[in-house]
């Protein structure tokens, strides 16, 4: 596999780790509208009449204005808005990993999931990372352990975490094996 492939394959990833970040803001953006679309009912129903139209298409500008910021800003800086009181259901932890290379998919599978589920709990990549840190155990802590320095981490983003992984316990034939399999199946 050439070092194109690899390229394009990584920025596929990087795409999807981004598609799901946008879709996941674009959801609470959605969330967030419809509780403002019922407060603003409610404060109609109880307003005096003499409200306008104005202030509606004031409120209804601002929410444009706020779109166009979440579809310009940088995926690395995409934090999901809080809902003003409700929570996600909490999605199940993933088994710890401690260094299984086998394990290994299952594993950022389980991960990517519940940080995916659960965006508004983890609203930013350190709170991301963090989370990520807290499910290794045995030799994958202790391997991951040079990124912490004093407290501080190394790693600022999740995908900068998956691909340590990827380079310490990832098959490095696994790009050529799928394809391998997959002609088997023709």
């Amino acid at each position: 596999m050439s070092i194109d492939q690899d390229a394009i394959i990584l920025q596929l990833q990087t795409l999807t780790q981004t598609m799901s970040e946008l879709q996941g803001r674009v959801q609470a953006l959605s969330i967030q509208n419809a509780a403002l679309i019922t407060e603003n009912q409610n404060l109609r129903s109880q307003a005096p009449s003499s409200i306008s139209t104005i202030d509606l298409s004031t409120q209804l500008s601002e929410l444009v204005s706020q779109l166009r910021v979440v579809n310009e800003t940088p995926t690395s800086s995409i934090t999901p808005p809080q809902p003003s009181t409700q929570k996600s259901e909490r999605h199940p932890d993933p088994q710890t990993f401690n260094g299984d290379k086998k394990d290994l998919p299952r594993f950022l599978s389980q991960l990517n999931n519940k940080l995916r589920m659960n965006a508004d709990r983890y609203p930013t990549e350190e709170q991301r990372v963090g989370y990520a840190f807290s499910r290794l155990e045995g030799p994958a802590v202790v391997a991951m352990e040079g990124f912490w320095s004093s407290g501080a981490c190394l790693i600022h983003s999740l995908i900068d975490f998956t691909e340590h992984l990827e380079r310490l316990y990832g098959n490095p034939y696994r790009k050529e094996q799928a394809v391998n399999e997959w002609m088997l199946l023709r």
